[in-house]
């Protein structure tokens, strides 16, 4: 497993942030795909101070990694909403060039193929930024997930049902969401898994003696792709 301990979460977010912004310098519009969550919250905040210093995003896409079944981007308190808020609107992203799931779609199969079929048009996606959830969960792959999957709707574990709702204000019924697939996933060209706090130091411990091919712990799948990182800091590496 390649992984990397910085001393801060705040160290980690900027080298992240450094890398985004190197992209430009290989392809001319990149595609990124950066989780939306709290650990994503110090790049979100180093891309921003690149934007302040001058850094111009508008030649880069974006596509989302996931979204709660019945939200969309309106919901403030949706993961498209989290992402409006904390980094497509400080970034200045251009609409055209953001494509976000539509948890509210009727037809979720034709939602989730569109969202592949931008991926495909923009020839792959070239960074992706994830976190890994208490139960080895990434975007929303369930322990036990099929590893050969796509984007698709999926029924949500209990403990994702429970930890999800610090991202609201008031108790929601959290059921399923859409999400890229591991097959998705594993497809990006350069993968960077980050994780900060002490509150993750198991999941940590976890995710390093796990099988790398163990589906009931999925953040373990991606310890031997050769695009793979593990970035830490040092709270939640401790153990």
């Amino acid at each position: 497993m390649n992984e990397k301990i910085f001393r801060t979460e705040t160290e980690m977010g900027r080298a992240i942030a450094d890398e985004i912004c190197a992209l430009v310098v290989e392809k001319e519009s990149p595609l990124l795909c950066l989780a939306a969550g709290h650990s994503s919250l110090p790049v979100f905040r180093a891309l921003a101070e690149h934007k302040e210093r001058g850094f111009d995003f508008s030649a880069y896409y974006f596509v989302a990694m996931d979204e709660w079944a019945g939200m969309s981007r309106i919901d403030k308190e949706s993961c498209g909403g989290f992402l409006e808020e904390n980094l497509l609107k400080p970034l200045g992203f251009l609409q055209d060039h953001v494509r976000l799931f539509d948890g509210r779609a009727a037809d979720t199969k034709a939602e989730c193929g569109s969202v592949e079929q931008f991926i495909e048009d923009r020839g792959g996606i070239d960074f992706m930024l994830l976190g890994i959830g208490m139960n080895g969960h990434l975007a929303l792959n369930e322990p036990g997930c099929d590893i050969n999957a796509g984007a698709r709707y999926t029924e949500l574990s209990e403990t994702t049902k429970q930890i999800g709702q610090k991202y609201f204000l008031h108790p929601v019924s959290l059921s399923g969401g859409l999400t890229l697939g591991l097959k998705n996933i594993r497809a990006a060209r350069s993968i960077i898994v980050n994780v900060t706090g002490a509150h993750k130091a198991a999941v940590v411990k976890q995710l390093r003696e796990s099988p790398t091919m163990d589906t009931g712990f999925p953040a373990a799948l991606l310890k031997k792709l050769p695009q793979a990182r593990f970035y830490f800091d040092a709270a939640c590496a401790a153990i």
